[in-house]
């Protein structure tokens, strides 16, 4: 009974490794979010970009602000869409060239 209840204890946990790290899914989501990643997709992050400090009624440190706020947004928006689009692609065409492509560069 123990030998046969270790063999199933195994394969389960072999199953959920699978599931979770090596499978297609788990493969084009990993990529997704290094794409994600990459672009500063998280919420939260700013891709890098900071604006000095505003002072009470400095307009440079506004328009400062302003112009990192909107170039966040814009790297955002773009990076949201071309990880969505590889995304797609490997759902529809997994060995396909772009799928493959965006698998080796967002590993």
């Amino acid at each position: 009974m123990k030998p046969i209840l270790i063999v199933i204890v195994v394969a389960v946990v072999g199953w959920l490794v699978w599931e979770r790290h090596f499978s297609r899914d788990a493969r084009i989501d990993a990529a997704y979010r290094t794409c994600m990643k990459s672009f500063g997709g998280e919420a939260g992050t700013n891709g890098g970009a900071t604006a000095p400090p505003a002072k009470a009624d400095d307009p440079a440190a506004a328009i400062a602000k302003g112009m990192s706020d909107a170039m966040t947004s814009v790297l955002q928006g773009v990076g949201g869409a071309m990880c969505g689009a590889v995304r797609d692609s490997c759902r529809r065409d997994f060995d396909g060239s772009i799928c493959q492509a965006a698998l080796a560069r967002y590993r």
